[in-house]
């Protein structure tokens, strides 16, 4: 059920009499419904409109909702909400022209708009009234009004509705300032540590342009109060022109006086003496004993005394308000409170409304640099995946494109002298551009490109000039462009390039997020390439070690024949000499089994170490425990009776193959008796510490040691750094160990503590 009209309809008003109705209900409302109820009310009631709805601007400007409706049935007036702001709709013309648009007869709005065809039946409106709101050149919205007959809009209708919608611009206006100033008065009241009588004017004042907007009604509200409180003050307020200075309020006496305010009425210059002290000092002006010669003013011998006020907002003076006291030679302190607080007052409504026009400005700045950091974020995420050039390129084109008007993205690279199209996203728009596009453009003969070539730089330019790099016609669909050089290990490699279909400003956020995604992805390509190189430098890494393997392995079976024949033939030799005993003969031919015996041992190692570089990994869980546990048995019956004294912490779990994780427990607590067996004891630590990436497991012998200076030769094949004589071996353990454990992920290391010893151990990756 609607609300009752604030303004009761009576036979016989004139439209002029229902605007003044309508005008006196508005001052009487603070409130947004309020005010579209009677604004639409009034409509209805005296143009017999059967619907009529208020449609608002959203915060991003680019759609109209539907703030209120009057008349039309449950869910009719839908059809306008979120429309677009444009030339598509009428309520978009509107709004962008700031004029009035009057449909007479149905056909006049669907010839116009064909699309609303769809939606016309038989109880589609005939006729349509939509005027534009707009406050202070700003647009707001549109009223709408529909009739259901065919309506002639007459002469006095089209004088009354952008009346009407005047007045609720100014009312909606009113109502908005209200809360804004309310907010910042409280918080400017808090500051002022004026006297009592300051305060009270400065809450009279903020009564007083609580509902004004109007910087001229507001100055004349300033004048007002001032001459309240000063009764024998005459004075006004001058606005800037330029460079000059124009009296736009002035106190009610200066009416009597018409003299007067003709002298006052002509601009004054900048260089005036107390002009420019405003303008140099941006401070406010007392001036005991006005003398009006020195000032270069008229008619100022009957003022005892003035002063002056400058009206600041931002950077700029944009006006000020000058009070002449007739009967005072000075200003006492609670004088000159009332005055700063009235300037001040009237500084404050100023700058509410250059504050809400930066708000706004700084909320399509901070909404634009959120797309950007979530288009860059996303950009991390698509181009982290791929390796291929032109992909990750076209993915780079497809994110910009989505941040900005409509257009396309194409990058270019030189080949053949020519700027040749490698990839492309989106339509050209022109077939003429296209063709050109595909042609490639020629170097040397393209500014656009050749430019940022040479020098590097980007370029974006705000309105393209026609006919630069290609033929007439081909382009004049293209507004604006972005041309970035795409940079890869700081050399040049293509021209990433961005047309825009229609007028565009490049903001520092569109730069940034440009600049950054172009960096970026030369970044990415120059990782793609390491990858590859690393790719092929590990396939080539691979297939030599592959040759070493199978000529190890090879070469292991092929000396195991000549081996076995000279122990073969030195058995021989010495069952011969037995019958003919020669004990030189006897010595020589032991050395000869010596040497062949350590031939087998050596050709043994190195089919182990082959064995485990070819052999595929069988992983599963492997309690090193238990592998320790088999190696201790190994070891003691390996070196007899020799004692040993075992110190072992927990182990733990690990993923591995379990037969050659086997071989390095075994040969490192083999090696850490083998060298410590000069010992009364050999002390045996073993033992495991956590790291971030896994698990390091380390063996300590009381041993002799070795000199630090060859640990890198430790793990090497056939390396060793003692004596034959002194520790039997073939120097092929260490390196079969650095060999599994590298094929596990892990390292190996070692640590001397000679005299007394030395720690070897090796790490485990976890998760593997």
């Amino acid at each position: 059920m609607s609300e009752p009209s604030a303004v009761e309809p009576t036979a016989g008003r004139s439209l002029s009499q229902e605007l003044q109705l309508m005008t006196e209900a508005l001052a009487a409302t603070s409130r947004q419904d309020e005010i579209f109820h009677i604004i639409q009310n009034a409509a209805l009631r005296v143009l017999k409109a059967i619907g009529g709805a208020v449609l608002l601007l959203g915060d991003a400007g680019s759609t109209l909702n539907v703030a209120a409706s009057q008349g039309h049935a449950e869910g009719e007036a839908c059809v306008w909400q979120h429309v677009p702001s444009d030339h598509t709709t009428p309520a978009g013309v509107a709004l962008m022209s700031n004029q009035a648009l009057y449909f007479e007869q149905q056909n006049d709005l669907l010839e116009a708009y064909p699309q609303f065809s769809k939606r016309a039946d038989a109880g589609t409106p005939v006729a349509r009234a939509v005027l534009p709101m707009y406050l202070d050149e700003q647009p707001l919205g549109v009223l709408i009004f529909d009739f259901q007959e065919p309506h002639d809009f007459p002469r006095v209708e089209r004088r009354f509705l952008p009346i009407l919608a005047a007045q609720c611009a100014v009312a909606l206006g009113r109502a908005r300032a209200v809360q804004n100033l309310e907010a910042q008065v409280a918080g400017r009241t808090r500051q002022l540590n004026e006297e009592r009588a300051a305060l009270d004017a400065f809450v009279d004042y903020s009564e007083l342009i609580g509902t004004e907007t109007d910087v001229s009604v507001l100055a004349q509200r300033a004048v007002e109060v001032l001459r309240a409180r000063f009764a024998d003050c005459s004075g006004g307020y001058y606005g800037r022109s330029g460079t000059r200075w124009t009296l736009r309020s002035w106190t009610g006496d200066l009416n009597e006086r018409p003299d007067v305010l003709a002298r006052l009425h002509p601009e004054l210059p900048s260089d005036m003496p107390f002009i420019s002290e405003l303008l140099s000092t941006r401070e406010f002006i007392f001036t005991e004993r006005w003398d009006a010669e020195h000032m270069g003013t008229e008619n100022g011998e009957t003022y005892g005394t003035v002063a002056a006020y400058p009206v600041i907002v931002g950077p700029v003076m944009e006006g000020f308000i000058v009070l002449g006291l007739k009967d005072a030679s000075e200003w006492n302190e609670r004088d000159r409170a009332i005055f700063r607080t009235v300037g001040r007052g009237l500084t404050l409504a100023l700058e509410r409304s250059e504050q809400s026009v930066r708000l706004a400005a700084q909320n399509a700045e901070l909404e634009a640099r959120t797309q950007a950091l979530e288009a860059l974020m996303q950009l991390t995420q698509e181009l982290g995946t791929d390796t291929e050039p032109l992909t990750l390129i076209q993915k780079a084109q497809e994110l910009t494109l989505d941040l900005l008007p409509p257009g396309f993205a194409a990058y270019y690279e030189p080949q053949d002298h020519r700027w040749r199209l490698l990839m492309q996203t989106g339509d050209a728009g022109s077939a003429f551009l296209q063709a050109a596009i595909d042609e490639g453009f020629p170097i040397g003969h393209t500014p656009s490109f050749d430019v940022v070539a040479q020098t590097g730089e980007p370029a974006f330019i705000d309105a393209y000039i026609r006919d630069i790099d290609v033929s007439s016609g081909e382009a004049n669909h293209v507004a604006a462009h972005a041309t970035l050089p795409l940079l890869v290990e700081g050399q040049f490699r293509g021209i990433f390039n961005l047309p825009i279909f229609r007028h565009h400003q490049w903001t520092a956020a569109d730069r940034a997020l440009l600049i950054t995604t172009v960096q970026y992805l030369g970044l990415v390509l120059a990782r793609a390439q390491s990858y590859d190189a690393l790719a092929q430098s590990n396939r080539e890494l691979q297939a030599s070690n592959s040759e070493l393997e199978a000529f190890t392995y090879s070469a292991s079976h092929d000396l195991r024949t000549p081996v076995r024949h000279v122990m073969a033939f030195a058995e021989l030799a010495q069952k011969a000499l037995e019958k003919t005993p020669n004990d030189k003969a006897q010595q020589y031919l032991g050395i000869v089994k010596q040497g062949a015996q350590r031939m087998n041992a050596l050709i043994d190692g190195m089919l182990v170490l082959s064995r485990s570089g070819r052999q595929e990994l069988d992983m599963r869980p492997v309690d090193l425990n238990e592998l320790v546990t088999q190696a201790r048995r190994d070891v003691e019956a390996e070196f007899g009776k020799h004692p040993v004294r075992w110190h072992i912490g927990e182990l733990p779990q690990v993923q591995g193959d379990r037969d050659l994780l086997q071989q390095v427990v075994s040969n490192l607590l083999s090696n850490a008796v083998k060298y410590s067996s000069q010992r009364e004891v050999s002390e045996v630590q073993i033992w495991s510490e956590r790291t971030p990436s896994g698990w390091r497991v380390c063996v300590q012998d009381n041993g002799v040691g070795f000199d630090a200076r060859y640990t890198d030769r430790l793990f090497g094949i056939f390396q060793r750094l003692h004596s034959e004589r002194d520790f039997q071996g073939t120097g092929v353990g260490l390196a079969t160990v650095k060999r599994i454990v590298l094929k596990h992920g892990g390292q190996v290391f070692a640590t001397s503590h000679a005299p007394s010893g030395a720690t070897f151990g090796f790490t485990v990756p976890a998760g593997r």
